[in-house]
């Protein structure tokens, strides 16, 4: 059964699969552009790791927090049939502390699977918005 690390627990596992470059491999899967470092993606919020039974990295998600409680989801990415257990506990973090939800959907194709969640487009460009307060 995966689990999912948070902040102190999950910054270990997060920095050994960057340096083994699994996170660029995982963050090239999803149709992102992006050259990752983690230093362009620390988040305030934290980070989430999601391992598997022999500690193998999965999957993982940075989160800052934002004024007027919100959290914003920087990124997300993990291994193909793994998203859905580590979205739905990143919106449950923000359910338990009272915060709304961003994000900017890094593709067009993946509007609709952030939709399935609740969010919204705000109109800005592919900014989405999940309101829990």
């Amino acid at each position: 059964m995966p689990t999912i690390k948070r902040n102190s627990q999950a910054s270990d596992n997060v920095n050994r699969a960057h340096a083994a470059g699994i996170i660029q491999n995982l963050v090239e899967r999803i149709g992102s552009p992006y050259k990752l470092t983690l230093r362009n993606v620390k988040g305030s919020g934290g980070y989430y790791a999601l391992t598997g039974n022999n500690n193998e990295f999965l999957g993982f998600a940075v989160v800052s927090n934002h004024p007027n409680n919100v959290r914003h989801l920087e990124l997300i990415a993990t291994r193909s049939g793994y998203g859905d257990m580590l979205m739905r506990r990143v919106i449950s973090n923000s359910v338990n502390n009272k915060r709304d939800v961003t994000l900017e959907a890094a593709a067009n194709r993946l509007v609709n699977y952030y939709k399935k969640y609740g969010f919204e487009l705000t109109g800005q460009g592919r900014l989405m918005k999940l309101r829990l307060s």
